[in-house]
């Protein structure tokens, strides 16, 4: 029988009364030594061991301030860094907008995409009255809104990716995906390979939403604020790209 050494991962709240994270003692020993770029591959393999262990040794990395800022590592750049890319301040305050139209604090589109060095696909899908989301590394986001050829510049976010890894075949029990930064992104639970019961998905400590699965069927969302209040709830036999799809168009913090 292997020895298991406890990993204590910063949990969300909502999930502090779930079991402890384990990971053996060979997924620990492999990435003790891993440098930050491979501890980030390791958060998308398919050996929740090894993907429990890389999200634990980030998390005290960030935690202690031992990781570097450069470009492929876990914080590519200071939140400085984007908010000095554009002589416009995000921070100007100023009059909401009407009908979509942008008279003031706006950039070019070519502007816009050559300072954050974002291309045209990064921008063409914008949400409710032309204001639309950007990654633009590891760990931040630009909110903006997009007409025409102008581009008003709302805000920086701060958004860690996350990376979503699927069980095998037949899969039984909790199943954990992670954000870039170590923190829990979903904790899933599995039967013959099939989701069952409540799925949770965080960000930033607080519960975004929980989906209720049936045999693989999720029939019940749960949307959530930031305060931990129930925002909407949808009652739909949906499939797994459907429920991603709903989830995607359907959720802002």
């Amino acid at each position: 029988m292997k020895n298991l050494l406890l990993l204590f991962i910063v949990l969300p709240s909502f999930l502090l009364g779930q079991s402890i994270l384990e990971a053996d003692v060979e997924s620990i020993r492999v990435v003790a030594k891993l440098s930050e770029s491979e501890l980030i591959t390791y958060l998308s393999d398919k050996n929740q061991n090894l993907r429990i262990a890389a999200a634990n040794r980030i998390s005290k990395l960030l935690s202690s301030s031992d990781n570097v800022v450069a470009k492929g590592n876990i914080e590519e750049h200071p939140l400085q860094y984007w908010k000095s890319k554009s002589i416009i301040s995000f921070d100007k305050k100023y009059e909401p907008l009407k009908d979509g139209r942008i008279g003031i604090n706006y950039v070019t589109k070519d502007q816009f995409l050559k300072e954050f060095g974002l291309s045209e696909e990064d921008i063409s899908k914008s949400t409710f009255k032309h204001v639309g989301f950007a990654q633009l590394d590891h760990m931040y986001k630009v909110r903006y809104r997009c007409v025409a050829d102008k581009v008003d510049l709302i805000s920086l976010i701060s958004s860690p990716e996350y990376y979503v890894v699927m069980p095998d075949k037949g899969f039984k029990g909790e199943w954990y995906n992670f954000y870039i930064n170590g923190q829990v992104y979903s904790k899933s639970n599995f039967v013959n390979g099939m989701k069952t019961g409540v799925e949770i998905f965080s960000s930033f400590d607080k519960l975004m939403y929980q989906l209720y699965y049936k045999e693989g069927i999720c029939n019940k969302v749960e949307f959530y604020n930031p305060n931990g209040d129930i925002i909407k709830i949808l009652y739909e036999s949906l499939s797994e790209s459907e429920i991603l799809k709903v989830c995607n168009t359907k959720f802002v913090y």
